[in-house]
């Protein structure tokens, strides 16, 4: 009876190890699988941060962690609505800080850094900062991506470096959505005609040596 018991506990400890070594090179040969990984999400209402861990497919942390951002959203807007979750990184399990595959919101916590470093950079009003803020959020919301909304990061960090020595940065300096969105089809105009007169005035300068060449015969 003891050796039919003992042959079952090798049997079975043979298993496991096969499976933890099957787990582990598959999670080598794919390491953002949830055989072993962090997956790293931003909740586009509020700016809040959740952290998964994963092992062997089975969720084993959820965390939540708040940002400047989400403090702001508490303070002037009380209660966190239902979150909306987007994939900003994904972690292997070993790996933690490395290199993740580049979602959609893949630069969403950048952006929020970015905000948070401009707001202590220079002297920010407080509805100022309350309106970058949320017109950040609305921008994650507005599409499938973090593109313009970090792009407006990224415009509010110049105003702290432009508008440093120039006093308090106010509300009406910093644009809301509907002011983004136009400065945004202004550039695109600008970029545009840019790049139409360079191809036009490129294929003047073909046409003028294309004439030369016959005339030289």
């Amino acid at each position: 009876m003891r050796k039919s018991v003992t042959k079952q506990a090798s049997i079975l400890l043979v298993a496991l190890l096969v499976f933890v070594v099957v787990g582990f090179a598959y999670s080598i040969l794919n390491p953002w699988s949830r055989i072993n990984c962090i997956h790293e999400d931003i909740d586009i209402r509020t700016g809040r941060v959740r952290f998964q861990r994963y092992i062997f497919f089975i969720k084993v942390t959820n965390h939540i962690k708040k940002t400047d951002i989400s403090k702001m959203w508490e303070k002037y807007f009380g209660e966190y609505p239902d979150p909306l979750w987007r994939r900003v990184n994904t972690f292997q399990g070993f790996d933690i800080g490395g290199h993740s595959p580049h979602h959609a919101y893949h630069g969403a916590l950048a952006a929020v850094r970015i905000i948070k470093k401009s707001f202590a950079l220079a002297s920010f009003s407080e509805e100022a900062q309350k309106k970058a803020a949320h017109t950040y959020l609305q921008l994650l919301q507005a599409e499938d991506s973090d593109k313009s909304a970090s792009q407006y990061a990224h415009f509010v960090a110049m105003q702290s470096i432009q508008k440093e020595e120039q006093g308090v940065i106010e509300e009406g300096d910093i644009p809301s959505l509907d002011e983004w969105v136009d400065i945004v089809k202004r550039e695109e105009t600008c970029y545009l005609t840019s790049t139409h007169k360079k191809k036009a005035s490129q294929e003047s300068r073909k046409r003028l040596t294309v004439l030369g060449f016959f005339c030289f015969l």
